[in-house]
């Protein structure tokens, strides 16, 4: 879930980002990007999201080039975070062959998804 969902900002394409982020991060890790510390409430969670600072973790030993994928999809300013053109022009074809593949493999399953974008809001 993106900080703009949280904070109940101006929604778009860019939330799609992020999220296509974190499941990249989940797909390369097996754990989701964010996880609720122990002892702590579902708003504290969301806040630490919404309004701490805090960007989703980014795995170790990847790749320098999806290290900065994911960089850029965890923008926390969505009005500078990278579209999807720029995502795909700026990263396939500087990774390895069997990398890019991949990639192009995740991102095909996301874009499947077509999850419908809601106007929630959180209360406590």
């Amino acid at each position: 879930m993106s900080r703009e969902v949280i904070t109940d900002s101006k929604k778009g394409p860019a939330c799609d980002i992020w999220a296509l982020g974190c499941v990249v991060v989940e797909m390369l890790c097996g754990q989701p990007a964010f996880s609720c510390r122990p002892g702590k409430t579902l708003k504290d969670f969301l806040d630490r999201i919404g309004f701490g600072g805090e960007s989703p973790r980014i795995p170790a030993g990847i790749s320098k080039e999806a290290q900065d994928f994911l960089k850029r999809c965890f923008v926390r300013n969505s009005k500078s975070r990278w579209n999807a053109p720029f995502l795909k022009r700026g990263h396939f074809g500087c990774c390895s062959a069997e990398e890019e593949l991949e990639m192009q493999q995740a991102l095909k399953i996301c874009l499947k998804l077509k999850l419908p974008h809601t106007r929630t809001r959180l209360t406590t």
